[in-house]
């Protein structure tokens, strides 16, 4: 409903019940007036004072007056044009009308509500099918022995008060109609300018942000200064973000990433000129795939093979937007490979000489004529050397396994059980405890010489990183479809801003220089564990020494 018939609607709502209501006051009050006065004239007709005695001087029995003397009272009383019933006590004495007397029934002979209340003194009436029943009481001495009851046909005044009533009635339905005209008229006055405000919000919605000019010296003049306001400030914020958005769009098309973007029913919603020069115009059905999970999972990081090129897709959801950020790393894999070859030749071609380094010195070693000192050096460089090239050559041949490893079923528990027994020894030399609690019968299917090297490097670095007198916690247990191995030392702990590289090659802590190693033990095994389809990870939030947990499937 529009505004101008609300109010229209409204204001003859309100008129209507406006005139019903004094309609309804008016009508009862001008009906109680023409009633009382009505009884007033009557009274002042029949009797000056409204009551009639019976002198005590003339007569000793009141009650016999009134029953021997009730015609005449009747007769005398009705002359005028009146019709008078006379009562005593108990019951209907006489009726007459008009100076004549009537013949009444037996019916007549209880009294009403008006005639008991005049036998207590009052001045009564009501009034029944239009007639006006008024009683008056007779008085003797200073008691009520009867009562006259004149009875008064009200013809006359109801043709006055119907007759007022359609006179209201006319008058009311001409000033509804005066009031419509009104009311549409005002409605109009008001509502003309919201309409030319309507119509302004309109053609913003169309991205015209014009000023509204309205003459008036209301509210509505300040609305429209409040709107003339809030167009300007809008159409300079959509400067300032076209502006913007046309520095984003020129800084998103020279990145060298590739930005997609698509919705949940797989529309584009943006792509720049990186991201077209990668993937083309369409999208891939690998990268369809990638999409489709990333909507069920959140974020997915996968490399594809695109258009002969190694692609990196970061994909994450934002708001029911998938946003796709695409790299090219054909080179970065380039390099990698590279420097994987680097290191595989390097140590091939330092094996041979480290090894004859090895057997040189232990032939000096037998020769009584020796430098012990300058001996024992290098005997423990050239073994030095040698594990670094052994562990450079190990790292080397996990990372160009592409597939998978040779598995095997293996009870883990008793792998682990047949370490710690074998590094007894060790842990006894620095007089450190191994306590275990393994769980048997764990089975897993993986390659056992390469797990059994995982838990070798994580027992040997828990012993050599502890003080003498301390303790080591092995654990092994079963938690839904793994198997869970916990290794904890309580000795010098690993820095917490260094936690993070622990698995990266040749990293060594800063508090660790004193202790013999390569640094490529942990990264070993962090491969090792990820090809079995497995996590190896590093407990940070423990007070003393150091906590690492292998999760291995299996199945």
């Amino acid at each position: 409903m529009k505004i101008r018939t609300k109010v229209s609607t409204y204001y003859v709502i309100v008129f209507v019940l406006s005139v019903f209501l004094i309609g309804v006051i008016v009508l009862h009050l001008f009906k109680t007036y023409i009633i009382q006065n009505t009884i007033t004239r009557l009274s002042d007709q029949v009797y000056a004072n409204s009551d009639i005695f019976i002198p005590s001087s003339n007569w000793d029995n009141a009650n016999v007056y009134i029953e021997n003397y009730a015609e005449n009272i009747a007769i005398n009383l009705s002359k005028n044009n009146l019709h008078v019933r006379i009562y005593n006590r108990d019951k209907l004495l006489k009726d007459a009308s008009s100076g004549v007397i009537l013949e009444y029934s037996f019916e007549l002979s209880n009294l009403n509500d008006a005639v008991i209340s005049s036998l207590e003194g009052k001045n009564a009436y009501f009034i029944e099918n239009d007639i006006l029943h008024y009683a008056v009481p007779i008085r003797y001495e200073d008691s009520v022995v009867g009562v006259v009851e004149y009875i008064y046909p009200l013809s006359a005044e109801e043709n006055t008060i119907a007759f007022f009533k359609r006179i209201f009635f006319i008058s009311s339905i001409a000033s509804v109609l005066i009031m419509i005209l009104l009311s549409i008229f005002i409605s109009a006055r008001i509502t003309d300018p919201l309409n030319v405000l309507t119509d302004a919000a309109q053609q913003f919605s169309e991205g015209n942000f014009k000023k509204v000019e309205i003459d008036t010296k209301d509210e509505i003049a300040s609305l429209t200064d409040t709107f003339n306001d809030m167009a300007e400030t809008i159409n300079n914020h959509i400067d300032n973000i076209n502006m913007e958005k046309a520095k984003l769009d020129m800084v998103l098309s020279n990145l060298n990433e590739g930005i997609v973007a698509i919705d949940y029913m797989g529309n584009i919603l943006f792509k720049n000129i990186r991201a077209i020069q990668i993937i083309g115009g369409g999208i891939p059905e690998d990268l369809k795939f990638l999409i489709d999970k990333a909507f069920e999972s959140g974020q997915i990081i996968k490399d594809l093979h695109i258009n002969k090129r190694i692609i990196r897709a970061d994909i994450t959801l934002n708001n029911d937007i998938c946003i796709i950020i695409l790299r090219d790393i054909t080179k970065d894999r380039e390099l990698e490979e590279k420097q994987k070859k680097f290191i595989s030749n390097a140590s091939h071609e330092l094996k041979t000489p480290v090894t004859a380094i090895i057997g040189y010195t232990e032939m000096l070693k037998e020769d009584k004529e020796y430098d012990e000192t300058i001996v024992e050096y290098i005997y423990g460089e050239s073994k030095r050397l040698k594990d670094l090239v052994i562990e450079l050559l190990e790292l080397s041949r996990l990372e160009s396994i592409e597939k998978s490893i040779d598995k095997t079923t293996v009870n883990i528990g008793h792998m682990v059980k047949d370490v710690i027994q074998n590094m007894a020894s060790k842990s006894s030399k620095f007089n450190i405890v191994i306590n275990s609690s393994i769980e048997d019968e764990i089975v897993i299917l993986a390659d056992n010489s390469k797990i059994r090297q995982v838990v070798i490097n994580l027992i040997d670095n828990a012993i050599k990183y502890s003080d003498p007198g301390q303790a080591i916690d092995v654990t092994l247990k079963k938690e839904g479809r793994f198997s869970v191995l916990s290794v904890r030392d309580y000795g010098k702990g690993i820095p917490k801003d260094e936690m993070d590289k622990v698995f990266d090659r040749f990293f060594r802590c800063s508090n660790s220089y004193q202790i013999y190693g390569s640094g490529l033990g942990l990264a070993i095994s962090k491969e090792i564990v990820e090809k079995h389809g497995g996590t190896i990870e590093i407990e940070k939030d423990i007070d003393k020494g150091s906590k690492f947990t292998v999760m291995l499937p299996m199945d």
